[in-house]
């Protein structure tokens, strides 16, 4: 299970904390317009030690990999494809 806790909206890093499992997340975590961000190789990373992340510099593709789970996401887009499903954001 993943948290993310700010004291404000316009928090500063140092504010932010995300908690994987019940741990907290050492990697660099920001927030802007209600959207947190982190860095994603350390994120997936910590989220499985297993995790393969990979980036396709001629279609603009970031892939995530795992026993459990494959995510790509492409540059521009607004959606990510987790396990073969569509997620769409702002």
């Amino acid at each position: 299970m993943i948290s993310v806790f700010a004291i404000s909206a316009n928090a500063a890093s140092s504010d932010i904390t995300v908690l994987i499992d019940g741990e907290k997340f050492s990697g660099n975590v920001q927030i802007s317009d209600n959207t947190t961000y982190v860095a994603i190789r350390k994120f997936a990373t910590a989220m499985d030690s297993s995790a393969k992340v990979s980036y396709d510099y001629s279609t603009r593709t970031l892939t995530v990999k795992t026993n459990k789970l494959t995510l790509t996401c492409t540059d521009g887009s607004n959606y990510i494809i987790a396990n073969g499903r569509y997620l769409y954001f702002d």
